[in-house]
């Protein structure tokens, strides 16, 4: 499953200039990271940065899911825990994505990038889809 998580990343998030890829290369790890625990044999994929060097609103990339910060403190949810996805509010701001979990709770995430006039929040939504159809499989 992980090299899967992988590819999706590589092909649909490393080309976000708010993304960085730490895969296979986990050197220069932004310093906001140090606090960041991951779980047993969890493995950083990337980093998506709504603000450069910041960790307010980064979402963190890994093997089992997701991390991001928020009021002061680390949250995590696991690709499992998704049933669905979509674009927060408004699709022509899309400035985030609603996470639908198991347990019936919504998660917002904010993801502020674009290019152009692509939001990077579509992108992102079309990589957790497609993680979500590859588990379910």
């Amino acid at each position: 499953m992980r090299n899967l998580i992988v590819s999706r990343s590589r092909r649909i998030l490393r080309p976000l200039m708010n993304y960085q890829e730490f895969y296979e290369h986990i050197i220069d790890l932004p310093t906001y990271l140090e606090d960041l625990h991951l779980e047993e044999s969890e493995q950083l994929i990337g980093i998506y940065e709504n603000q450069p060097s910041k960790k307010d609103y980064c979402i963190v990339v890994t093997n089992f899911g997701l991390h991001f910060f928020e009021q002061e403190d680390w949250k995590h949810v696991k690709y499992e825990q998704f049933v669905k996805n979509s674009i927060a509010e408004d699709k022509e701001k899309a400035d985030g994505l609603t996470l639908h979990l198991t347990s019936n709770k919504r998660i917002n995430l904010t993801i502020l990038g674009e290019q152009g006039k692509f939001r990077d929040s579509f992108e992102f939504l079309r990589f957790l889809n497609r993680t979500l159809s590859d588990i379910q499989k």
